[in-house]
């Protein structure tokens, strides 16, 4: 019986791709390295293996990026730094000349489109004086409700740690855990098949375009026509909302499970400590907006600057990339830090003012 086209086909080598296509090399690693592990015979493990590889698939995809994204990078890090030290002077007027921008606009566009006959340039100016101060007034009451947010989290967070509540979701992933944290690469018996699959899930879920299939029999199928390229880009638009109403779907199915498990008494603690943490952090921030901002610009402006760093040091391979954290937990722990010393410098310029005024 004569072999099938499918068979007959050369499998397409890496070199036949460019080096240019950041997805393309990265699936050849994941095949030259699957190889190697099923020529030897060795065990998949998750820790630390798998981010080992899934972070060299995104050095080498970072590197493959135009400059453009440098560009962008640089923008990024630039607003960052200034959010993180001088956040707290630069929110206050934004949130002026935000308001006034918008009530300006209403101001000199809305009357000759309601039939009035007012001059647009009168309620331009009007607008602009209302619009700045509602800016200002809506600073204290925005920075009030992002603290009162804040510790509204938090301190149920911290009763739950006090009352050492264990979640349920702990518990089942230690009496059971997964099959694929002993799956081995056994020549012949399809472990090389299995981590490629692996690998493409992974690099989809990070949203990495995949190369064309390496079964040329389904290449076709998988390859849209350019008429269907609209219709592509607004199906996969359609299967990330779905994806992310899933994980909210299940999130909130997580959290009403945890939330069953508990007694009525750890129930009013963690309640009780929501509602006071909600009401404390609404006060302070009515209070001491100007301290809240510093705090709520650190973070923001870490958050800004430090991804933007990493990138540009992974991109073009500056001193010092190999020091970068390694893992989420690590990151995590760098952009807390990082963000109350933004915090704690934006604080320390609030005294000599202070001090000037109670000189005078």
């Amino acid at each position: 019986m004569p072999p099938s086209s499918a068979a007959e086909a050369p499998m397409p080598s890496p070199g036949s791709r460019t080096e240019a296509d950041p997805a393309s090399k990265t699936y050849d690693w994941l095949v030259r390295r699957s190889s190697a592990a099923a020529q030897e015979d060795r065990p998949l493990t998750h820790q630390p293996a798998e981010f080992d590889r899934v972070t060299e698939a995104l050095s080498s995809t970072i590197e493959a990026l135009p400059w453009g994204a440098s560009a962008v990078a640089v923008v990024a890090l630039g607003a960052g730094l200034l959010l993180w030290l001088r956040g707290r002077g630069v929110v206050r007027p934004a949130f002026a000349i935000g308001f006034a921008a918008i009530f300006g606009a209403i101001g000199f566009y809305g009357p000759p489109a309601v039939g009035l006959d007012i001059d647009p340039h009168l309620g331009l100016g009007v607008g602009l004086v209302l619009g700045a101060l509602l800016g200002l007034a809506m600073f204290r009451f925005a920075m009030a409700v992002m603290l009162g947010a804040t510790l509204g989290l938090a301190a149920p967070l911290i009763a739950g740690a006090a009352l050492r509540l264990e979640p349920t979701w702990l518990q089942l992933r230690e009496e059971a855990p997964t099959e694929t944290t002993e799956q081995r690469f056994i020549p012949g018996e399809g472990g090389t098949d299995n981590f490629i699959t692996w690998s493409e899930n992974i690099l989809r879920d990070l949203g990495v375009p995949l190369p064309e299939s390496r079964e040329p029999a389904d290449r076709d199928a998988r390859s849209p026509e350019p008429r269907e390229e609209g219709e592509a880009g607004e199906r996969l638009v359609a299967e990330g909302a779905e994806r992310v109403r899933n994980f909210l779907r299940a999130l909130g199915e997580e959290a009403r499970i945890e939330w069953n498990a508990l007694s009525v008494s750890d129930r009013w603690i963690l309640t009780g400590s929501a509602m006071l943490g909600v009401l404390v952090g609404f006060l302070s921030g009515l209070a001491r907006p100007k301290h809240v901002a510093a705090l709520v610009t650190g973070f923001a402006g870490a958050a800004m600057w430090l991804p933007a760093a990493a990138f540009l040091f992974k991109a073009h391979d500056l001193p010092g990339a190999g020091f970068l954290p390694a893992s989420p937990l690590a990151w995590l722990v760098v952009w807390v830090a990082i963000a109350i010393v933004g915090a704690l410098l934006q604080w320390t310029s609030l005294r000599p003012r202070a001090d000037k005024s109670q000189s005078r």
